[in-house]
């Protein structure tokens, strides 16, 4: 074989195997397209579907679609670990029973994992055909609701961990040692929390706290925070660090408990709760 005709099968094999790499990147690009293109379908659909509700008075859906509930003994349980997308989660106080009660939507294709490993007690959202949750979803805003008991509340024992991508959790009346919250968009809304540690991390959520803690940790792109803290301001040392955001509340205290906050264009507003002889504003 001369040299020609070597060159133009080394040619010939390079243009082949980059055809390939072309074509797989493609085809990989297309799958994500799909993916995109039927998220947004979905998101269309509930919009039409909940105008269609609100006009009518109706909440007709799939019969497919249910309402899982699951009980835990909480003596069994030291921490919990909730991951969901969209959904919203409730974090609530069970005043009936001792047990962790977990209520969830559920259908053939969507719907969530809910086990426990390790003394923690795991709720994982699960969709494992995006197509068919469109077709079974029902028109309405599906939450996930968690009771805990005043059993768990121990504040120098429990740990709780929220991760959502858009799902809007609420919390209240929920002491632990430890809860830690991470979203992209979704908003945290704390009311009458006691916690050790509280860190929150969310690029565009807002955060609405009310409660105490030990150490206090939130950090945000252009998600605003609100504080309305229940001990006094001089209970409290206070770190801000922002490009553009606004700053209403921070005191010169130098108090035992922590308060970090960083944003690049949120704004921190802080609210106290009165001590004799002191003034929060």
């Amino acid at each position: 074989m001369n040299k020609s005709k070597k060159i133009c099968i080394i040619i010939a094999i390079s243009l082949i195997v980059l055809g390939l790499i072309l074509c797989t990147a493609s085809c990989c690009k297309w799958s994500l397209g799909l993916r995109e293109m039927a998220e947004n379908i979905r998101y269309d659909i509930q919009n039409e579907l909940r105008q269609d509700n609100k006009d009518t008075g109706t909440t007709a859906g799939d019969k497919n679609w249910t309402i899982q509930e699951l009980r835990f003994p909480a003596s069994e349980i030291n921490s919990l670990s909730v991951i969901t997308v969209s959904d919203n989660t409730l974090l609530q106080l069970n005043l009936g029973s001792d047990e962790i009660i977990v209520r969830y939507p559920d259908c053939s294709s969507y719907g969530y994992n809910v086990y426990t490993a390790d003394q923690t007690l795991n709720v994982e959202w699960r969709q494992e055909d995006i197509l068919q949750t469109l077709f079974n979803w029902n028109g309405s805003d599906p939450a996930v609701e968690i009771w805990l008991p005043a059993s768990f509340m121990d504040i120098g024992k429990n740990r709780i961990d929220m991760e959502t991508v858009s799902g809007d959790v609420t919390v209240s009346q929920i002491n632990c040692r430890e809860f830690h919250f991470s979203s992209v968009s979704a908003d945290l809304d704390i009311t009458g929390g006691d916690f050790q540690v509280l860190k929150a991390d969310t690029v565009s959520g807002e955060l609405d706290i009310e409660g105490n803690g030990q150490s206090i940790e939130a950090n945000t792109v252009s998600g605003d925070i609100e504080m309305r803290l229940t001990a006094g301001p001089e209970e409290y040392t206070i770190n801000f660090d922002t490009v553009s955001g606004d700053i209403s509340g921070i005191t010169g205290y130098k108090g035992a408990r922590q308060i970090n906050v960083e944003t690049t264009s949120g704004d921190l507003e802080l609210e106290y709760q009165l001590s004799a002889g002191k003034n929060a504003q």
